[in-house]
């Protein structure tokens, strides 16, 4: 009876059509290389930017949040009766700490910060259980464009860690800068650096070797990423033509180049919109890299050498 389900189960699946709109040949041939969808807690997380810990679905283990005081306990919870683990940003957009000519204010992003205080205890008993993996104290401090011309210098980004870890002691910061922009400063607070690819940065070997070796050098944690949503080389056909997004071939080819180094410890991308992650050739592929982030060597994100504080 037993073998008699068994051989049942086997050929309802072998008679079910392809997944997502794909054609039998290419859908088989992606489920050879594929796993099962990941459970959150193994290998590496793997997320995109903008969910919330209470909407976290498969294959998605993870996601860089902006905490909100009166939601963030709530989200964390449901992302801990997943396994999950949440990077969290607590300050919002730039336009929250900037001032009237755009240029950032130290003073308006501590005011940000200090919202959580009053839940600090609460926050960093997730810190303890790993499911706030990290905290991203600010996106992109030498984009000029970002802050009305100017960039954040590199000792105000490492005070700005310094601030986070008094709120927060034993919690990661992460700033959404690759290493190779942060190889000119010796750090002291900041203890994770973030390459998000696109296509504009060159061939995708030659990216991953320098910036694994940079972070490696500089004593940094590694998150990765693609900017899915603009961050193409045109073949897919979406997107404008300054700016197109990913296809699915193209999602597999950087993401598994970015995933065959053990050095990253979480995978998070740009970002959750649906009309991008829910085509059917960028779902097919982001469940297969979930299921490669699940196999990676699991990695903490806080490296040796990272918060040098002598």
């Amino acid at each position: 009876m037993l073998s008699l389900s068994l051989a049942l189960l086997a050929s309802l699946g072998l008679a079910a059509g392809p997944a997502f709109g794909q054609d039998s040949t290419a859908e088989t041939s992606l489920a050879s290389r594929m796993p099962s969808i990941p459970s959150a807690g193994a290998g590496i997380p793997f997320g995109l930017f903008g969910m919330m810990g209470r909407d976290l679905v498969d294959p998605y283990t993870s996601a860089m949040q902006r905490a909100q005081p009166e939601s963030i306990l709530d989200d964390l919870a449901a992302a801990k009766a997943r396994h999950a683990h949440i990077v969290v940003n607590f300050t919002g957009s730039p336009a929250k700490f900037s001032d009237a000519a755009g240029h950032f204010n130290l003073d308006l992003w501590k005011a940000k910060m200090d919202r959580f205080r009053p839940m600090a205890a609460q926050l960093n008993e997730y810190v303890a259980d790993g499911t706030i993996l990290a905290v991203m104290i600010v996106d992109e401090p030498f984009a000029r464009k970002r802050w009305g011309g100017e960039t954040i210098p590199e000792p105000t980004v490492d005070e700005m860690a310094e601030y986070s870890k008094s709120l927060f002691p034993d919690l990661p910061t992460a700033v959404r800068a690759a290493p190779s922009e942060l190889q000119h400063y010796q750090w002291r607070w900041l203890d994770v650096a973030w390459a998000q690819y696109t296509a504009r940065k060159g061939a995708i070997d030659e990216y991953v070797t320098r910036e694994v070796s940079g972070a490696k050098a500089e004593g940094l944690g590694l998150i990765v990423g693609l900017n899915i949503s603009k961050g193409g080389d045109g073949s897919s056909g979406f997107g404008n033509a300054d700016e197109p997004g990913m296809g699915g071939a193209e999602i597999l080819r950087y993401g598994h180049a970015l995933l065959d180094s053990s050095y990253p410890c979480a995978f998070i991308s740009w970002d959750n919109r649906p009309a991008v992650i829910n085509r059917p050739d960028v779902a097919a592929a982001l469940k297969e890299l979930a299921a490669a982030a699940q196999a990676h060597p699991a990695t903490s994100c806080r490296e040796e050498g990272a918060h040098r504080t002598s």
